[in-house]
């Protein structure tokens, strides 16, 4: 007899599997399509050394309008980049934020308990760290998110277009 027999009816995985059951292209935004892009992180650290930051300040403005179409805000980040890098302890106010909006929005909207709140935690990281480390961070709960979304099915239309 098969040791695993038991592990269907298992609530936690039934929970941390929930998504995959949740029909998300008849939900579905067609602006919400970039969700399922995911973003090489590594790359992103070297293009935002090469560009002397730069391309930091794309990167975290991409990161934080995905969050906001996980919680079908459509309504753009561009106010909030420009506070992040020019408003003094605004980035740990964002962190802390944006923690707490990825988890509630992945678990709330989309059914996907894989991202926890770590809002406290990315603000210690920010304080004793960097910021930068946090927008990793979140960039690979999104990548997750992404890849996991992308394996629960294809989108309706095989050639759509990211629209951020």
């Amino acid at each position: 007899m098969d040791n695993n027999s038991n592990w269907k009816d298992d609530a936690e995985m039934r929970r941390q599997n929930e998504y995959r059951q949740y029909d998300y292209q008849s939900e579905m935004d067609p602006r919400q399509y970039g969700l399922l892009e995911e973003r090489n992180i590594a790359m992103a650290v070297i293009f935002s050394v090469l560009t002397v930051g730069i391309y930091y300040i794309y990167w975290m403005n991409k990161v934080a309008n995905t969050i906001k179409t996980m919680d079908s805000d459509y309504s753009g980040a561009a106010p909030e980049t420009i506070f992040f890098f020019i408003v003094p302890f605004y980035s740990f106010y964002w962190v802390y934020t944006r923690g707490k909006r990825l988890a509630q929005a992945a678990n709330g909207r989309w059914h996907y308990y894989k991202i926890t709140d770590d809002s406290f935690i990315y603000v210690v990281v920010a304080v004793l760290l960097s910021s930068f480390i946090v927008i990793a961070i979140m960039q690979n709960d999104l990548n997750t998110f992404a890849r996991d979304l992308r394996s629960a099915g294809s989108p309706p239309d095989a050639t759509w277009q990211c629209g951020n």
